[in-house]
């Protein structure tokens, strides 16, 4: 049994058990989250990874993203799935990558590395999901222009009716002084 719970770790090796569990392997080790992730996130991760063949690449993938759903060892946001699907070409084999990452994930940031709701299950229902949040992006701009433009017009009504009011007090006071003085004319 393989012992990932301290810092003497080769890399090489825990390459090897992921792809392993790519491919479906059964894996008998003991984890240790904060080393995995220093590996996974070393230099030397991305060097042997950036010249691997691009099989045994689909198998790393998926082999993270089966090793996210080990006991406290999913990644979050940090997750290397993202920056792993960079180094493919986006062809028909790649796109079945996605919907696969999709299925099995049990980390709402695989694959792209930002929260989707895990009840998006493939490709095709994230640009779905993706559509409707835009479409409600757009919705609640407009409803906020909307209030904004309506709350302009509340207050040019109100502004005019405060002119009208003091306007026709202004009238009323003015008419008020004329009679006051008419009378004082009388009277004298």
């Amino acid at each position: 049994m393989s012992d990932y719970r301290t810092n003497n770790l080769d890399v090489k090796k825990f390459i090897d058990m992921l792809v392993g569990i790519g491919s479906n392997q059964s894996i008998n080790c003991k984890f240790n989250r904060h080393t995995a992730m220093e590996i996974i996130h070393s230099q030397e991760f991305g060097n042997m990874v950036s010249v691997m063949d691009i099989e045994k690449m689909y198998l790393l993938i998926k082999g993270v993203c089966e090793f996210e759903k080990y006991p406290d060892m999913q990644f979050g946001s940090t997750t290397r799935i993202k920056y792993l699907i960079n180094n493919l070409q986006k062809d028909f084999s790649y796109h079945k990558l996605i919907d696969w990452l999709f299925a099995n994930r049990k980390n709402p940031y695989i694959p792209y590395g930002y929260d989707i709701p895990l009840s998006v299950k493939s490709e095709a229902e994230y640009y779905t999901y993706e559509q409707q949040r835009e479409e409600h992006r757009i919705n609640m701009r407009n409803l906020d222009q909307q209030r904004h433009t309506e709350a302009l017009e509340r207050k040019r009504k109100n502004m005019e009716e405060h002119i009208a009011r003091h306007k026709s007090k202004e009238e009323w006071e003015s008419l008020k002084r004329d009679a006051v003085d008419q009378e004082e004319d009388a009277e004298n």
